[in-house]
């Protein structure tokens, strides 16, 4: 006698002789990692013909007679197992129940199912959504999002702890970020690392939310757990549904074109008519002398610079870098200041180089140029072999891109550039920022940037502000961190307007500066640490911008990997890197003003930190925040 076949929506708890066909979507291993990470069982979810979901699970001591069958999208025939009430923690799916298999259970590969089975099924969550989940435990939601950047501490080879962080924008252009952690952040890595091209889209399934602080601030991180799957661009249909829309959004043409973009048209000819083009065309030969009076004055430069939106509007075309015989157009030139420079360039260099410059164009927005290979290793050169940091970058012939939403601008062959007073248009934009950023008029500022500053000790530091004349000159000092003071906490809510500290009520924060009972909070670092060297010992207060700069953690990030629940992120323990900097010694350029002549005040602001080559960047031009401490001496 046939046995009877029912859907996951007509099981109810107890022991189950019937038959369900259903669809392996996804499986992974539960782990205890109380016991050395010791497999306790193997959690499975899968699919039926009205698309409901459920889990189910195989024991560890029954898991070798099943193991083999695994293969997620394959088909199965499910007999003779236990139906049991989910728990309230970490649900995987919107059923109550789940499926337990036991000694009794066939679990047979199904080639033709009595109705199509669907090939895939999530349970996407909107913002809101999320938020309302987050710190509760109840469920692990499925996001669908456009990667926007891809943060990673992962070594190679990989250390202990690792980590990696993925910003998504949501359908409802929210963003979150998504973290992996140890394992998982290493494969993710590697999975990242092997791609040819770098993804737009992600499904991620199985993540848990976390809102780190209070609620006022809104910041959402999505954190992987062990039944979380990545899926990028279109190995689903949902991601694939999203990434021709980001195509068609970012190119303008159907998602079926835009690879036909990218091959220039050449046009057909007979040998009989080439053969005619050589005799009749006009000769190609070029003449070219140097000239030394012309008839009337030549300009002595000439740029087509582009700004943000005509570089979008030429983004993915390949039409815009006079035309040559490539089929492209190089003339995309571009000018602006200079805010971060990461490079993957070693010493000696290695095979594959690439170099990112973040500029900040005329109409304050911001755009990533990218060097690759021998031009990244040149470039790279070129800047380290310079005494101070550049301010200003003109870049000819650069072919835009736009990557999951964002604007990125490719060196090319004909790409050259010209720093700071090397071009007249590089000169301009040089002094309008030194003007913006000393209050000096556009001829004095070399004497700021350029002077020699000098190294001075901690002593001599207290000395000068005692008996010299009220000033403002800058310094050199360098010290060792002989203790990280842990009674002052290391994070504070800052208001997102004017950065003054929030004041907490029950409900809200408050700004006093800004005279705003719900502000708006943005958390900053502000660590107090012992520094001395051979003449004396002074506290040094470190604030957000020099810490991120340093760590290139931001605060928020930071409170995110120590989060406690129901504990406020400036009461949670000391960051690691921050309590590691204990014992090193840091070289700070000091800038004394006015205030540290005063009689009660002996603090001292410090603007820069050098790097590891013991260079100094240029006088803030090209941070977006103020990256400053305080120094308070004993």
């Amino acid at each position: 006698m046939a046995m009877a076949k029912v859907f996951f929506s007509d099981l109810k708890a107890g022991r189950c002789s019937s038959v369900v066909e259903a669809r392996l979507l996804r499986y992974w291993e539960a782990r205890n990692v109380k016991r050395g990470g010791e497999l306790m069982w193997m959690d499975l979810l899968m699919v039926d013909v009205n698309s409901t979901v459920m889990q189910v699970t195989i024991s560890a001591g029954r898991l070798p007679q099943f193991l083999e069958q695994l293969h997620a999208g394959t088909m199965f025939s499910v007999t003779g197992f236990d139906v049991s009430r989910c728990a309230q923690n970490f649900r995987l799916t919107d059923s109550s129940l789940m499926i337990r298999f036991n000694e009794s259970t066939s679990f047979q590969e199904l080639t033709e199912p009595v109705s199509p089975l669907p090939e895939e099924a999530f349970r996407f969550r909107n913002h809101s959504e999320l938020i309302g989940l987050a710190n509760t435990n109840t469920q692990l939601p499925d996001i669908i999002g456009e990667i926007l950047s891809v943060k990673s501490t992962v070594c190679d080879p990989p250390e202990e702890k690792n980590r990696v962080m993925v910003t998504l924008k949501l359908d409802s252009d929210e963003t979150v970020t998504l973290s992996f952690f140890d394992s998982q952040a290493v494969a993710f890595h590697i999975q990242l690392e092997a791609m040819r091209v770098d993804p737009k889209v992600m499904v991620v399934t199985s993540i848990n939310p976390k809102i780190v602080g209070d609620i006022e601030l809104c910041r959402l991180f999505l954190n992987a757990t062990s039944g979380t799957h990545v899926y990028f661009d279109k190995n689903t249909g949902a991601g694939a549904a999203l990434f021709y829309r980001l195509a068609a959004r970012d190119t303008g043409l159907p998602s079926a074109a835009p690879l036909l973009k990218s091959y220039a048209k050449v046009e057909n000819m007979t040998i009989a008519d080439l053969n005619s083009f050589i005799v009749s065309a006009a000769s190609q030969s070029t003449s070219f002398q140097e000239l030394t009076e012309p008839v009337s004055p030549l300009p002595e430069e000439a740029f087509r610079f582009r700004n943000q939106s005509e570089l979008i509007g030429l983004a993915n075309t390949n039409t815009q870098l006079p035309e040559n015989n490539t089929g492209f157009e190089l003339d995309v030139d571009i000018i602006g200041e200079i805010l971060s420079v990461k490079s993957t360039v070693c010493d000696p260099p290695e095979e594959k180089n690439r170099v990112m410059v973040t500029l900040k164009l005329d109409s304050d927005e911001t755009v990533t140029l990218s060097f690759f290979d021998s031009q990244a290793v040149a470039f790279h050169k070129q800047l380290e072999a310079m005494r101070v940091d550049p301010k200003v970058m003109v870049v000819t012939s650069i072919n835009p891109k736009i990557v999951g939403g964002r604007l990125f601008l490719n060196a090319t062959s004909e790409t050259h550039v010209y720093f700071d007073k090397k071009t007249r248009a590089g000169d301009a934009r040089f002094d309008k920022l030194i003007a913006r950023d000393t209050g000096l008029p556009s001829a004095a500022p070399l004497l700021m940037s350029y002077a020699k500053v000098e190294t001075m000790t901690i002593a001599d530091l207290s000395s000068f502000i005692v008996t010299a004349e009220s000033q403002e000159i800058d310094f050199l000092c360098t010290g060792k961190v002989v203790r990280v003071d842990t009674d002052k906490g290391w994070c504070y809510v800052a208001c997102s307007k004017c950065s003054k500290k929030l004041q907490r009520t029950e409900s809200a924060f408050t700004c006093g500066v800004c005279n705003n009972s719900h502000a708006v909070g943005a958390l900053r670092y502000r660590v107090e640490m012992a520094i001395s060297d051979d003449t004396a010992e002074g506290t040094f207060v470190w604030f957000d911008g020099v810490l991120t700069k340093l760590h290139s953690i931001r605060a928020s990030e930071a409170a995110q990997m120590l989060a406690e629940d129901g504990v406020n992120p400036e009461n949670t323990r000391l960051p690691p890197f921050i309590a590691d900097m204990e014992g090193k010694t840091y070289t700070f350029q000091v800038r004394v003003t006015a205030f540290n002549f005063t009689e009660h005040h002996r603090t001292f602001t410090i603007t820069r930190i050098a790097d590891d080559h013991g260079r100094l960047p240029v006088d803030g031009v090209g941070n977006s925040v103020s990256y400053m401490c305080i120094v308070l001496l004993n």
